[in-house]
């Protein structure tokens, strides 16, 4: 007998009825129940989380920054996550939301504190100099009492919620931070510019101070030559107004003497020998004064010269005995040489660098001592021509005493002339000393004002040496400086409004996560469905055992040989089990509406899975009957926990990683995977090639079990343990 038809022999006795029928579409739908409803279940269950219930509360008072506007960060927050519906959250209070987890009203709930607002903005404030930056808290409430994964769900949330704010507040303070260095770059650029303002004003100011110097070092010369000219000159006004001084006396005394003699002229005619002796001594008085007369005109250096017995004058010569008046071409010769000198004078005081006002007094002194030399002069030149006439006329008196009887009327004129000429010459004397008083404290005056002036031109010119030295000391300074700034300019970033926001963006949040999935699943059943898949073939192979024998007691009584009773004992499952995969499959592509990459791969390989279990679990049925059904179902669980289904398998206790690699639920898993996502074909080949494998040794395993029951033992007559 065929291993088909011991297939359709078990079959038609499976089916012989109406209720063996249903109890065969019972276990046929068994994988769809667990599979499909568990995947249909669980298919997007992140779609449907706005129907959890979550507390939401707001203590946040908000805070006012800088710039006098009110952040409230605490209510943007909740006003977000309310319009983003991730949650069904619902507003209440602290001590509301506390008992609401506490007895399962809400899953959790989220508080944002009173002082959050100002813990965000102290950063910000810490950055712009003030304050000490502080983190903001969110306080979330769970109770995994009311479920474990509501837990991970909300951590989730508010690590979103801490990222979101994190960046904002980073961008903010890092926007801050680049705005300060903004400002130092203007500020060194302005810093810059300006040292480079000064070392140009610098430079300017010490080729000015260079200039002043020199001119300062001229101008102690020249005020030190013009401080001996001054000195020479103070004397020689002190040794006029003495002659002056003395020329005054001798006049007094010449007008007392011819008050006396015309007083005395009565009595001329008794008294010719003593008129005649008196006559001589005013002679002799005569050649004294104007000898005197002469000596003060000597020592005038402006417009006076001396030679031999002669006084010249500029306008009159006088010698002794005869006076000689030169014309109007003399005078004007002798002013034209005044002016010149005069001229030369104040133009070496300007040259000098002497301040125009002081030029200017100086030339106005000046002036007045020469008109009162002047004036002096023409008083002496005066008062010498009397003394000569006086003197000849008292020579004529001794000489002529025979004719001054006849000619007393006339020598008493004389006499009267000459009372009033020593008169005027009294008065012209005692106006020059005066004059020459005046001169003098003007000399002594003007030779102080030059040491003075000497004195400070002198320091004027150390300081302003030291001033040389100091502009060119500065100016170079200032060049390196502007140098440094601009080499410290170079340093600072320089951003404008758009290159800053972008950069604080990225200060705050520097790390741009770029996911690249290979391959995806749909959603959180897709990625799920390999998994139950898997296990609902296995469940489904399993419970086909419940009805389906083993082994046909027939076909070994028949003496078949134990491959052909094994493959025909595996062959009726198979086929329902194939059932159950087209079923299941049917389901998952079109009621759960999972697109799998590789439809068609992906049913073959789930009936070849199924295959597989239900070979594995035929062979421990064979084997141990009642005992191997048992062991079937440790075997799920085994697998269960170690095909990494759900986390990676490297994340199940080091012990189990060993059935990872030996169970073979592990490759029914891995090639549903890269089929429905797609993927490496490869690894679907390898899982392909270890479940055939496994297939085939389960079935070689069989047949080896279904010939040793050929023998019939008092065990299997009666077993122990019945299922």
């Amino acid at each position: 007998m065929s291993a088909v038809r011991l297939a359709v022999s078990e079959l038609r006795r499976l089916t012989a009825g109406r209720t063996p029928k249903l109890v065969v579409l019972a276990l046929a739908a068994v994988p769809l129940l667990y599979g499909g409803l568990y995947l249909y279940a669980n298919s997007d269950p992140y779609a449907r989380l706005d129907r959890v219930p979550a507390a939401l509360v707001i203590d946040d008072v908000g805070a006012t920054q800088r710039d006098g506007s009110l952040m409230q960060a605490g209510a943007r927050v909740g006003a977000e996550l309310v319009e983003d519906g991730a949650f069904d959250w619902r507003r209440t209070t602290a001590e509301a939301a506390e008992a609401g987890v506490r007895d399962g009203e809400f899953d959790f709930a989220l508080r944002i504190p009173a002082d959050f607002s100002a813990a965000l903005i102290s950063t910000t404030e810490a950055v712009e100099g003030g304050g000490t930056p502080r983190a903001g808290t969110i306080v979330l409430t769970t109770n995994d009492a009311n479920n474990y994964v509501v837990h991970t769900i909300a951590a989730q949330v508010a690590t979103e919620i801490q990222d979101s704010l994190s960046r904002e507040v980073g961008t903010r303070a890092a926007e801050r931070f680049l705005l300060g260095f903004q400002h130092i770059y203007e500020r060194t650029s302005e810093a810059a510019a300006g040292a480079d303002k000064l070392a140009a004003g610098a430079g300017t100011a010490h080729d000015g101070a260079e200039k002043l110097a020199d001119s300062s070092a001229k101008l102690a010369g020249g005020d030190h030559d013009l401080l001996s000219s001054a000195r020479d000159l103070a004397a020689a006004a002190q040794a006029g107004g003495a002659g002056a001084r003395t020329l005054a006396t001798g006049a007094d005394d010449l007008a007392g003497g011819l008050s006396t003699l015309r007083t005395s002229s009565a009595a001329l005619p008794g008294s010719a020998r003593t008129l005649a002796d008196g006559a001589a001594s005013v002679a002799a008085g005569a050649r004294e004064a104007a000898a005197a007369a002469g000596g003060f005109a000597a020592t005038t250096t402006d417009g006076f010269t001396t030679t031999g017995g002669s006084t010249t004058t500029a306008g009159s010569t006088t010698t002794a005995g005869s006076t000689t008046t030169g014309g109007s071409g003399a005078s004007t010769g002798s002013g034209a040489a005044v002016a010149g000198a005069d001229a030369a004078l104040t133009g070496r005081l300007a040259a000098l660098g002497v301040p125009e006002a002081d030029v200017a007094a100086v030339g106005a002194r000046l002036g007045e001592t020469r008109a009162a030399l002047a004036t002096s002069r023409a008083n002496m030149a005066a008062l010498a021509t009397r003394l000569d006439s006086l003197a000849l006329g008292a020579e004529q008196v001794d000489a002529g005493v025979t004719e001054l009887a006849a000619a007393v009327p006339g020598f008493t004129a004389g006499i009267n002339d000459a009372a009033l000429g020593a008169a005027a010459l009294h008065t012209g004397a005692t106006r020059l000393a005066g004059g020459s008083d005046t001169i003098s404290e003007g000399a002594i005056a003007l030779r102080d004002g030059l040491a003075a002036s000497a004195s400070g031109a002198a320091k004027l010119a150390d300081g302003s040496a030291d001033l040389e030295q100091g502009l060119g000391t500065l100016a170079g300074n200032a060049r390196d400086l502007a140098a440094g700034l601009r080499g410290g300019l170079a340093e600072i970033p320089k951003l404008d409004d758009n290159t800053r926001a972008a950069t604080a963006g990225t200060i705050a949040d520097p790390v741009d996560v770029q996911t690249v999935r290979q391959n995806e699943a749909a959603n959180y059943g897709a990625g799920l469905a390999p998994f139950f898949l898997s296990l609902a073939a296995w469940i489904g192979g399993y419970v086909l055992f419940l009805l389906v024998r083993p082994l046909s007691t027939r076909a070994m009584a028949a003496n078949q040989s134990g491959l052909r009773v094994a493959l025909g004992g595996w062959l009726a499952p198979a086929l329902l089990g194939a059932a159950q995969m087209g079923l299941l499959f049917a389901v998952v592509l079109f009621a759960l509406r999972f697109h799998p990459v590789h439809p068609a791969g992906m049913a073959a390989f789930m009936m070849l899975a199924s295959a597989t279990f239900i070979a594995i679990i035929h062979m421990l049925n064979a084997w141990l009957g009642a005992v191997g059904q048992f062991l079937g179902l440790v075997l799920m669980v085994l697998q269960l926990v170690s095909a990494g289904g759900t986390f990676p398998w490297q994340t199940i206790p080091a012990p189990l990683h060993g059935l990872h690699h030996v169970l073979p639920m592990s490759y029914s898993v891995e090639g549903l995977r890269h089929l429905m996502y797609g993927g490496d074909l490869m690894a679907v080949g390898r899982a392909v090639s270890i479940l055939v494998a496994y297939l085939l040794v389960a079935l070689l395993l069989t047949a080896l079990g279904a010939r040793r029951h050929r023998v019939w033992t008092v065990t299997r007559i009666k077993p122990e343990v019945v299922l």
